[in-house]
């Protein structure tokens, strides 16, 4: 991205912090992890298969990042938002959403909203932890 951009490596990594709040590479995992969450969502695919598509070459590596990232695992986020999940019949208020998604990147306290859930049997503490103040 530096060389793109046609600055010094720490130039563009200054104003970048600047810019964004974040240093490139923590911008580059949460876009990755995002699109890791919607594949999660929408698709079957394997976790060791969604993280060399995502362009992670060690599976481990990406399933601790998405964990550290995300708060739970990989399997964790299929089995509660995954396309097997129930929807929630929870309103959100503007407010809510701003303040959440305003929390989705690294090294900011919170987590993603939660849009789905399993089920109300699910023994999972992850579904059900309201991730809204």
């Amino acid at each position: 991205m530096a060389r793109q951009s046609g600055l010094h490596d720490r130039t563009f990594k200054r104003r970048f912090r600047q810019a964004t709040g974040y240093s490139p590479i923590d911008y580059v995992h949460a876009l990755r992890v995002e699109e890791a969450k919607h594949l999660l969502e929408t698709t079957r695919i394997s976790v060791e298969a969604m993280a060399t598509k995502i362009g992670y070459a060690d599976p481990a590596h990406f399933s601790r990042l998405f964990c550290r990232l995300a708060g739970i695992t990989p399997a964790k986020w299929r089995r509660c938002y995954g396309t097997d999940a129930v929807p929630h019949h929870r309103i959100v208020t503007a407010g809510q959403l701003v303040q959440a998604t305003s929390r989705l990147m690294p090294k900011r306290s919170g987590r993603l909203i939660p849009a789905f859930h399993r089920s109300s049997s699910c023994s999972d503490a992850a579904c059900h932890s309201c991730f809204l103040p």
